[in-house]
């Protein structure tokens, strides 16, 4: 309705100007006064509550108008009757909410511009299910009631005659005597004013919508200074004549849809409508094949038009780009969306087009800039089924020439083969597409934008009542509810890569880890120094110390989420690479490419080590790294370790003793595998910078002893090249290396290991000091505090073997990826069992639950698969209904590494977790342990 007014609010404001030019107003001039305002009970501009406070929706306009006139209200509570007698009389001196007709025109003076509108309706009990709405048939002889001397009763009387029925009419006092006469059935129905619609209530007719007036006695002169005062107001707010009728609408002030006879009778007999539905026009409209549903906003906004209107929608799929029009002729479906407005078609139109439903951006995508900025005689490749956006393209661009394509991609390979300048879509749509990184050199132009609007499309021979419900249900859905459905589809909407994607992707795989090291240590520099940079904002501002940390958290999230892929997609290649090294160590060859294969596998663990440094300080960093502990007995766990490092020892020809002071077979608490990596960490460090023939030496010490707490301190001292004073401040920051050498050797490393190390320090509560002497050498001592327990659980040393289970064991690989299916099906032939491989989840349920019980004895599940992935297929494999479903062995062989990955994996009902790259060894003694444990 807001349309509807605004010619007339325009008119307005043009005339008030108008006026002001040739008589200005000086309403410093004008004295306080008192204006007497009549009240009458059913006046919906203005009300008084029991406080004499004014209310309605007029309020605001009346508190205007007296600052601009310069007066104050006393209000008298009248009948409207006593208010036409009190005008006259002088007992007040204005009423409000009043109709102009040629006899009033004769008593009274009017404001000279109207003050809003007044909407005539006839009102019958909710519960009168036998009458719809402009039913004139069944209105036909009803009694319906009016207040006296309201000009309701004569306007309804001729909206009657004009419909050919006729009504018996009563008039009563008050608006109150006319509820109670309906109350008690001695009247069918009452005309009143909007404003007078309760819950209780429903509307059948709509019989006059026509401006309300101040009204005054003839000559009034308070009405010549109300009409100066509301031409400067309407000057000073041109608003304020919009916010006025904005009060009104079409049929949305009566609690829901107004249905005739007949339309109600439409949606009882076709309650279920068939809506043809694109399955590609993210997030227009799209099939989610996860949730084997429909989404977008195109379908949000037909299901909350179902909730107005009553019906049920069935959406079928519609693949490829068929146009609307076509399918309608060609299709039993009684609807399509979504389809652009009827005006952007041209010729005949076979088919109906409602109201828009929701309205989008158009805009144009270039690869060339140059292109873009020579705007003339652009070419532009449009899908054939995109009538519209061609028609508001041209309409709002001079000069575009256009070349049709079938699909999306045509269009994008166009641009890309230099056969058109630019793609037009929508702009959602082409947000999405770009997403994928066989677009990434495609980018937006926002400045050729164009707004187009989005309807239903129905069949030309479609019955009118069809037409009128979906049209009536659209304009009951509000432009704040549209907006918030359209806000939530595009932020929602997450692109996934396409098989297509990932083998672009993966092209220089190889190349690119070394790059990716670069890019993730860059990542977490930067990272660093914004952090740095939002705690001095914090000393600042309290205010922007909050908007930091926001922002320190969702880049703290997106690094974690960018690790989680890097490290995924990382380990996946050196799977690859790391498991084809050790099966070609079987392999006959000469000894030089024996000894080439060699140096390819330490240069192998040593990128793993560097991914699993950067890894390791992340998660320390975004705190997702927790401690566990368990008992364990000390001095084997520095036997352990000894043994662990002695071959990278010989390697260098050095030589590691250990000597241990009241420490023994101490057993505490402590979280073996971090305690391992602190003392792990120093001590290859001082064995890397120690000179060959030289000598490092591991002294631990328990120094005090309580009955609940031993401290323990741990000294690596090496003779080496030692470190400089002015390297010593930096050598807990990550990414930190003293570039200084001695006789010309150079150290290679992540520069991640101390920065590890100090922080699992910090988290076990402990402390490290550094000593250290350029050309001297190094000693690092460790201060650690652990809790004494009674016992420790059973470990296995470096040298113990499981038992291995009897050969001929038959294992089912779930890989997708042909490198990693080729190096795991090596290694279980190596052992000894007999493999058998499935592309995905999918596959690998369907050959186990058609396999015979014990046929299988044990399966190798990666988690990231097409169809079906890890987690979903072992979940189906242990709902299964047979005897072996829920015993039988998983072992999830995965690039997630993280621990959040390892518990999932565990939740779904896996036995056991392996991280790629496969250790030949760590994967054959999990698999004897889970099968004799089996």
């Amino acid at each position: 309705m807001k349309t509807i007014f605004l010619p007339r609010i325009i008119t307005f404001i043009a005339a008030f100007m108008l006026v002001l030019s040739i008589a200005q107003p000086a309403m410093a001039d004008f004295e306080p006064a008192v204006v007497r305002v009549g009240v009458y009970e059913s006046n919906g501009f203005i009300a008084l509550n029991d406080n004499d406070q004014m209310t309605g929706y007029g309020a605001k306009f009346m508190e205007d108008l007296a600052k601009y006139a310069n007066i104050s209200y006393e209000y008298v509570r009248l009948t409207w009757e006593q208010c036409m007698e009190g005008l006259l009389t002088g007992e007040i001196d204005i009423v409000t909410d009043a109709r102009r007709n040629s006899q009033r025109d004769n008593l009274y003076d009017f404001s000279v511009q109207c003050i809003g509108q007044i909407q005539a309706a006839i009102f019958v009990p909710s519960d009168m299910e036998d009458i719809y709405f402009n039913d004139y048939q069944r209105l036909d002889g009803m009694r319906v009631g009016f207040e006296r001397n309201s000009l309701n009763k004569s306007l309804y009387e001729a909206y009657a005659s004009e419909h050919g029925y006729s009504t018996v009419t009563v008039e009563y006092e008050s608006n109150t005597e006319l509820r109670q006469a309906l109350a008690t059935g001695e009247i069918d129905a009452f005309g009143g004013e909007t404003h007078q619609f309760t819950n209780n209530l429903k509307v059948v007719s709509i019989y006059n919508t026509s401006p309300n007036y101040i009204m005054a006695k003839k000559g009034s002169e308070i009405m010549h200074r109300l009409n100066l005062a509301i031409e400067d107001m309407y000057t000073q707010e041109p608003d304020m004549m919009a916010e006025q009728y904005g009060y009104l609408a079409e049929r949305q002030l009566y609690g829901g849809m107004l249905l005739t006879r007949e339309e109600a009778a439409y949606i009882k007999e076709h309650p279920v409508l068939q809506v043809a539905t694109y399955i590609n026009r993210q997030p227009a409209s799209w099939y989610d094949e996860k949730t084997d549903s429909f989404k977008g906003i195109a379908i949000d906004m037909m299901n909350h038009l179902a909730d107005i209107t009553g019906f049920e929608f069935e959406y079928v799929p519609v693949e490829g780009n068929v146009p609307a029009t076509e399918m309608l002729r060609q299709s039993d479906v009684d609807l399509v969306i979504p389809t652009v407005a009827a005006e952007y078609y041209t010729g005949e139109m076979p088919v109906r087009i409602t109201k828009p439903l929701f309205a989008l951006s158009v805009a144009l995508a270039f690869e060339d800039a140059n292109r873009l900025c020579s705007s003339d005689n652009l070419t532009v490749a449009v899908r054939k089924s995109n009538i519209g956006i061609r028609t508001m393209l041209a309409e709002y661009f001079q000069g575009l020439k256009f070349k049709l394509y079938d699909t999306s991609q045509e269009c994008i390979d166009a641009v890309k083969a230099g056969e058109t300048d630019a793609y037009g879509n929508a702009m959602y749509e082409l947000e999405y597409q770009m997403q994928s990184p066989r677009n990434e050199n495609l980018s937006i132009a926002y400045s050729y934008s164009c707004p187009i609007d989005y309807c239903i499309a129905i069949k030309g021979n479609a019955p009118d009542q069809l037409y009128h419900i979906l049209n009536n249900g659209i304009a009951l859905i509000s432009q704040e509810e549209a907006e918030r459905i359209i806000r939530y589809q595009s932020t929602l909407l997450q692109y996934e890569n396409t098989p297509g994607d990932l083998i672009y992707e993966s092209r220089y795989i190889l190349i690119g880890i070394g790059l990716l090291l670069i890019v993730i240590a860059l990542a977490w520099l930067g990272y660093s120094l914004f952090q740095k940079h939002s705690m001095a904002a914090i000393a600042k501002k309290s205010k922007e110390a909050e908007q930091a940390a926001a922002e320190a958290n969702h880049a703290n999230a997106a690094k974690s989420e960018f690790l989680a892929r890097m490290s995924h997609d990382m380990r996946t290649p050196m799977n690859g690479i790391l498991g084809l090294t050790q099966l070609s160590k079987d392999i006959e060859m000469p000894e030089e490419a024996r000894d080439t294969l060699v140096k390819i596998e330490s240069q192998g663990r040593f990128l793993l080590s560097l991914i699993n440094d950067t890894l390791d300080m992340s998660k320390i960093d975004s705190d997702k790294l927790t401690l566990n502990p368990q008992a364990v007995d000390t001095g084997a766990m520095l036997q352990e370790i000894i043994a662990l490092v002695d071959t990278y020892a010989q390697e260098r020809n050095v030589n590691c003793t250990i000597k241990q002071h009241n420490i023994g077979h101490d057993t505490v608490e402590m979280d073996k595998l971090r305690v391992q990596q602190i003392i792990l960490n120093i001590l290859s460090n001082a064995v890397k910078f120690s000179h060959p023939g030289g000598s490092v030496e591991v002294y631990a010490e328990c120094y005090e002893r309580h009955e609940d707490v031993s401290r323990c301190k741990f000294i690596i001292t090496d003779h080496g090249v030692g470190m400089g004073p002015e390297f010593l401040p930096k050598l807990f920051e990550p990414f930190e290396q003293e570039r200084k050498s001695l006789h010309g050797q150079s150290y290679e490393g992540s520069g991640l290991g101390m920065a590890i190390t100090k922080r699992l320090v910090d988290m076990m509560g402990g402390h490290i000091e550094v000593d250290s002497t350029l050309g001297i050498g190094t000693t690092v001592t460790v201060y650690l505090d652990f809790q004494r327990c009674t016992a420790a659980s059973p470990t296995l040393t470096p040298e113990a073997k499981l038992q291995t289970p009897k050969p001929g064991n038959r294992v089912l690989l779930c890989e997708d990826n042909q490198m990693n299916t080729l190096v795991a099906t090596g290694f279980l032939k190596k052992g000894g069992y007999i493999a058998e491989s499935a592309a995905n989840g999918q596959e690998g349920l369907d050959m186990f639950a058609a396999s015979a019980p014990g046929y299988y004895s044990a399966i190798l599940m990666d988690i990231r698969m097409p169809v079906m992935d890890g987690i979903e297929a072992t979940k189906a494999i242990r709902s299964l209904n047979r005897a072996d479903a829920k015993t039988i062995p998983i072992l999830a062989l995965t690039a997630n590494a993280f621990e959040e990955d390892i518990r999932t994996c565990m939740e779904a009902g896996m036995s056991a977790h392996i991280a790629k790259p496969l250790d030949m060894k760590t994967l054959f003694d999990t698999l004897a342990s889970l099968l004799n444990r089996n």
